[in-house]
């Protein structure tokens, strides 16, 4: 019951803080969209009238999708390190019983719920405006979704750490945002090597669910265990990158300066 107070609260204040700044939300809801339309005017200018267009056309809005969710995930957890820091309530929050790592957690599962929301009106408008539909079987979808997110968590919290000791690392953001794109792109039927690598084999599991209507039992158990096995490696490996900076920075009394 105590765990379940503390996530009530977190979830509680994350919605706060999204409906208080409503318009900075709106703005970036427009903006993801605008980012969409740009690609698929062009996308459709060199592939339309070619053949499976439709196919093609379909897997772009799943993988975009996939990627503002990815986008969402792993800057959560740098974003808002950076911005206790700021702030200075970082070191209050390492005051905590529970620990700012645990929080943090709580903090990506409450989002996880509002994230949900953001992206239906994404996607909402994007249906309007392509006038494409997806298969949302939730049962098949929301597992997969939750396993890749789990990996992108783990480059959350490394880059979480190194915000705890270089404070800004905002072109660090920018490099793995556009290296998102291309490991959600990538051909993972074809090279082996980008199963092992984050998001590659989940983002390929729910386009098969979201573009070709396949349900989770009709996936190879090969594939969910490499998906499990690689998401909560990433995870764990991120989370030791986040514990050794958060020690180096506890030693260097870096956590109350910005």
């Amino acid at each position: 019951m105590k765990y379940l107070r503390i996530f009530r609260a977190v979830l509680k204040k994350e919605f706060i803080i999204w409906r208080r700044y409503w318009f900075n939300s709106l703005g970036g809801l427009i903006t993801l969209y605008f980012v969409f339309v740009l690609i698929f005017l062009g996308y459709s200018g060199l592939a339309g009238g070619t053949p499976g267009f439709d196919d093609t056309l379909e897997s772009l809005i799943a993988g975009y999708l996939l990627w503002v969710f990815a986008l969402l995930t792993y800057q959560e957890i740098s974003y808002q390190t950076r911005q206790e820091a700021q702030e200075g309530t970082l070191e209050q929050l390492y005051m905590s019983p529970f620990g700012y790592p645990f929080l943090t957690g709580l903090r990506l599962i409450a989002n996880f719920f509002i994230h949900i929301f953001f992206v239906g009106l994404l996607l909402a408008a994007i249906i309007l405006t392509t006038g494409r539909t997806l298969n949302f079987d939730l049962l098949s979808l929301l597992p997969l979704l939750v396993l890749t997110l789990v990996g992108i968590a783990g480059i959350g919290f490394l880059l979480g750490g190194l915000a705890l000791i270089f404070k800004r690392i905002q072109s660090y953001l920018q490099i793995i945002q556009f290296a998102l794109v291309g490991l959600i792109a990538a051909p993972v039927g074809r090279i082996e090597f980008f199963r092992l690598l984050p998001a590659s084999l989940g983002a390929s599991l729910l386009r098969e669910v979201l573009v070709y209507d396949s349900h989770l039992l009709e996936i190879a158990s090969r594939d969910l265990l490499t998906l499990t096995a690689n998401s909560f490696a990433y995870l764990l490996l991120g989370y030791l990158v986040f514990k050794l900076c958060e020690r180096y920075a506890m030693k260097q009394g870096l956590l109350g300066h910005y």
